[in-house]
This record gives structure tokens, C-alpha cells and sequence, in this order.
């Protein structure tokens, strides 16, 4: 069983008052530790704002031992300590692919399956209804499909590949084709398909009916929603940054005409043009200036926060 033995394989060391077991954007042996006993606290420069002390019976290491090369913030010996250590080597060589942490097997099933179907789907199957949307680069088309007797709707997003080019926003659809095709969430918009012809490329994308977040703000006075409202949808925005964390993915365009609402009611992020997989930092300028992070701005860089939950 892989569970005993991840257990063999952990190892007890003790370390000084003062010590640094691992230092931010500082190459290490990664691991995971186990607080057998005294204190550690764990900081970063970064976001002094998450420091915390680890006691007996904690643990840290997790962040940067699962989805980092370097570490991802500092870990420093408040008090003599013993800690159980499991390195990353140790890790991988047991579960062989640290992506299956916290996922289901019978769910990676089902969607895997799901997934199969749609990329059955063809443009000859699809029926063009009308426009939801214009943008600088394309049209974005109600479309459905007969299944079974049954009507399946999709949006369709169609650019053209003359306007990318002269924009030099190639790569930038490329790397987002690659990021949608990583993420199957409920709260993410979801990739079904991918087509292209000469002159244009085509996304096939799970259709969202119920408008952006923005327009639901500007329903209410001073566009502030109840306390009620706001942890509802900031949970299901915070459990798709959750999902895209986990893959190292960074999101960058953060704002409530990027949130669409579902039929049930539930919120959806969607264009994920700006969406990048990082493993270290990133420093580039984007975003809408409006709702651009304060560490963007000021040069700082940006890097993957993930907490197992």
C-alpha cells in the first residue's frame, strides 16, 4: 500500500533554535515535515501577510514540495524542533505522479469519459443560431447539436486568424487552447472542442447562460451585494483559483465581466486569455488596469499560492 510506505519513508531530524530548514526562491532538497515537537515559522517576502507558526502536531513543506522547484517561502526554527521529513524524491517515487493528490479516481473517470465524447463533436454536427458577442478578434455564436433526440447547446468562439496575427496574439491563443484543455472544473469555463479552417480558428466552450457577475452588481445599490451573496459567489471563484493553483496555472484577469453565472446560479471564470502555467514567478504586465494586482504593478511578480484543503 502507498500508504505505508510514504510512512516508512519519512525520517525524524532535529534541528536548532535559528535554523533555516528551507529559504524562499532558494534551491533545496524539498520536502514535507511532520512537527514531532517544538516551533517553526514559516514567512514570505512576498506575502508577509500569510506568516504563521508551526507547533507539534503541524505541518509545512506541502506547497513547494508538490507544485514548486524552489521553495516558496522560508521556514525558520523558532525553538529546537523535531520534524518528520518526506522529501519530494521519496514522494514521487511512491505515488509516481504528485497530481493524483486530492482527486478521485471514480470522478477522473467520469470525466475522462466525458471528455471522450464531446471530442467526437464535429462542425458538420453543429447549427449556427445567432451572435452572443463580438470582441476584436472574432464573434463568439450560439450553436447546438441533435443527440439522441436531445438539443445540446455550446458557444462558439471564432477568430480570425488574419487579426491574431497582426496583433501578435498567436501564442497567446495557443497557450490558453493549452491551459482550457488542462481544467475540467464546474466553477472553470469549460474547453469541449478545438477546430480551425485558412482563415480562422474555432473554440468550442460549454455555454453559460446567466450573464456576468458585474451585471448582477449593478442590480444592487452601490453595486454591493448582501454578506449572504458575496461569500457565496467569492467561494465559487475562490474554488476554481483553488483548482488552477493545484495545476500551477495563474488566472491574471480577475474582474466580474470575467465571472458568468450558470443556470444553476453558480459562478463560472471564464477567458482565460491571460491564464498562465507558471512554476516559478512571472513578471509580465497584463491585465485589465482597473483590477491589476498591486504586486504587478510594482514589478514584484506573481507565483502560484496552493493549500491543500
Amino acid at each position: 500500500m502507498e500508504y505505508e510506505e510514504l510512512i516508512s519513508r519519512i525520517e525524524d531530524v532535529t534541528f536548532t533554535a535559528g535554523t533555516e530548514i528551507f529559504t524562499e526562491e532558494v534551491e533545496s532538497d524539498l520536502a514535507i515535515y511532520l512537527v514531532r515537537s517544538g516551533k517553526v515559522s514559516i514567512s514570505s517576502k512576498q506575502t508577509p501577510e500569510t506568516a504563521r507558526i508551526v507547533t507539534s502536531g503541524g505541518y509545512f513543506g506541502v506547497e513547494s514540495s508538490i507544485l514548486h522547484k524552489v521553495a516558496i517561502s522560508t521556514a525558520t526554527v523558532e525553538e529546537d524542533c523535531v520534524v518528520g521529513r518526506l522529501t519530494k524524491t521519496d514522494l514521487k517515487a511512491v505515488i509516481r505522479n504528485v497530481t493524483r493528490l486530492n482527486q478521485d479516481p471514480k470522478k477522473l473517470a467520469l470525466i475522462a469519459e466525458n471528455t471522450e465524447k464531446y471530442k467526437t463533436i464535429e462542425m458538420k454536427d453543429l447549427e449556427k443560431h445567432r451572435i452572443l458577442g463580438v470582441g476584436t478578434f472574432g464573434k463568439v455564436w450560439l450553436v447546438s447539436r441533435e443527440v439522441d433526440g436531445k438539443t445540446e447547446a455550446f458557444a462558439l468562439k471564432v477568430q480570425r486568424k488574419r487579426q491574431l496575427i497582426h496583433h501578435n496574439q498567436v501564442e497567446g491563443v495557443i497557450r490558453e487552447i493549452k491551459v482550457m484543455g488542462i481544467l475540467d472544473h464546474p466553477f472553470i469555463l469549460k474547453l469541449v472542442n478545438v477546430f480551425q479552417d485558412d482563415k480562422t480558428i474555432m473554440m468550442l466552450l460549454n455555454l453559460v447562460q446567466g450573464g456576468e457577475l458585474y451585471s448582477v452588481l449593478k442590480r444592487h445599490k452601490n453595486m454591493m451585494l448582501p454578506e449572504r451573496d458575496s461569500k457565496f459567489y467569492g467561494s465559487c471563484i475562490l474554488e476554481g483559483l483553488h483548482f488552477m493553483h493545484y495545476h500551477s496555472i495563474l488566472y491574471r484577469d480577475l474582474k466580474p465581466e470575467n465571472v458568468l453565472i450558470d443556470k444553476d446560479g453558480y459562478a463560472v471564470i471564464v477567458d482565460l486569455g491571460f491564464a498562465k502555467y507558471v512554476t516559478g514567478k512571472t513578471f509580465t504586465l497584463c491585465g485589465t488596469p482597473w483590477y491589476i494586482a498591486p504586486e504587478v504593478i510594482l514589478g514584484r511578480g506573481k507565483f502560484v499560492i496552493f493549500h491543500v484543503l
